[in-house]
């Protein structure tokens, strides 16, 4: 499958760097490569933040910065003036599949955040069957809520019925989801515009997805000096698995020129034993493959590590998993058939969600939420057992803002 460019863009940005200082970076993008956005960290409890940008190696930075900005991580405070919460709100919740801890993990966070403004949820659980997206969505509807919350459906899939919920007068709000106009959702007209948490550096989650992708090919070409030869898991069906397929491939262009890649097709749907035989086959058919990309977490821990275990492959082929979910930190440091996950707050993303509703209610913009991501190997995974936690302290942040201080 063909790869969709990212969108060009020039957009100047000041920026204060963590080993050289206040600088004045232009990152200009091209229709033929994606430019590296800088991704910031801040302090924690709603204080100036002290911002720190991953150098870019297509502007100036070189590949060995990079990375060691990414183990060092990248997320910032909330940015943005306080807005007080609105009250009394309904918010119904459709998932991706409650079972998934990357589609449970920022429901969990916007439950959280909800609780704290006051709003009441309601959680349709789709049991990981896309053919029920539209059907919670249906529900949200019927049930007349003041905002219908959607983690990981892609616009494509449910287009009608987000347009009934907009007509209705219902608030949209989505989290990890592709809009109908990216190329990946089919190119249609947008209805996620306005309609999700702000990434710091990107206008939509789906470029996001891309970069973040991307990023994983510096730990590979380091781990393997550039000479990886990759088994690529592609699940072909939705559009926000294409992003992360499309991002892959531009980082193996940017920054592993010298790798070979392999595409395995597998299904989101597909049993843990489907795929592991699947990857065992492949490591027995290929012996020379050293490296297993993986799309995220879930289907690292629905197959891959356990076949990487069965081969007796632990430490040979390196397995690179997503978003840093628990299961996935403690194969990590055991040894046990994941290598690196290119992590994120999870349940960031929910508070994130409940934030930029408060804001579409009171038709104000949406705030930078300043998520970012930070590479874990076992170099630096964190002792203490757990999913990934961002060092912001985002829910005080929150607070803060709304008044809840």
């Amino acid at each position: 499958m063909k790869s969709t460019p990212f969108a060009g863009r020039c957009k100047a940005r000041v920026l204060t760097l963590a080993l050289v200082g206040a600088l004045v970076l232009a990152a200009c993008g091209s229709d033929d490569a994606k430019s590296s956005t800088p991704s910031t960290t801040g302090n924690s409890g709603g204080t100036a933040a002290e911002s720190t940008a991953a150098p870019s190696s297509s502007t100036g930075g070189s590949s060995g910065d990079v990375l060691a900005a990414l183990m060092k991580g990248a997320d910032a405070a909330p940015a943005g003036d306080p807005l007080p919460i609105v009250k009394d709100k309904s918010v119904f919740i459709v998932s991706c599949g409650q079972s998934l801890l990357v589609c449970s993990e920022p429901i969990a966070g916007a439950v959280e955040a909800a609780k704290e403004a006051g709003w009441k949820t309601t959680v349709f659980d789709p049991a990981s069957d896309a053919a029920k997206f539209a059907t919670g969505i249906s529900q949200g509807i019927a049930a007349q809520a003041d905002a219908i919350l959607l983690m990981s459906i892609d616009c494509s899939l449910v287009k009608s019925q987000v347009e009934q919920a907009i007509n209705a007068g219902i608030q949209i709000m989505t989290m990890q989801s592709v809009d109908c106009n990216d190329a990946a959702g089919g190119g249609g007209p947008s209805l996620y515009t306005g309609r999700e948490p702000k990434l710091p550096g990107f206008d939509t989650f789906a470029d996001w997805s891309r970069h973040w992708a991307s990023q994983k090919l510096l730990w590979v070409a380091d781990k393997t000096g550039g000479k990886a030869h990759i088994l690529h898991l592609v699940e072909p069906e939705f559009p926000i698995y294409q992003t992360i397929k499309e991002g892959v491939e531009s980082g193996i262009k940017e920054h592993c020129s010298g790798c070979t890649s392999t595409d395995l097709e597998y299904t989101f749907n597909e049993g843990p034993a489907s795929l592991q035989q699947k990857i065992q086959q492949a490591l027995l058919k290929d012996p020379d493959i050293n490296v297993i990309l993986a799309p995220d977490d879930a289907t690292v821990l629905s197959g891959v590590s356990a076949a990487v275990v069965a081969e007796g492959k632990q430490g040979k082929v390196l397995v690179v998993g997503g978003e840093g979910a628990e299961p996935s930190l403690d194969l990590i440091r055991s040894g046990g058939g994941q290598d690196a996950a290119l992590a994120y707050d999870l349940k960031w993303f929910g508070w994130a969600a409940i934030d930029s509703l408060n804001s579409n209610f009171q038709k104000q913009p949406i705030r930078e939420s300043g998520i970012g991501y930070q590479l874990i190997d076992a170099s630096n995974v964190p002792a203490k057992p757990g999913a990934y936690q961002s060092p912001i302290d985002y829910r005080a942040d929150y607070r803060r803002l709304w008044g809840l201080a």
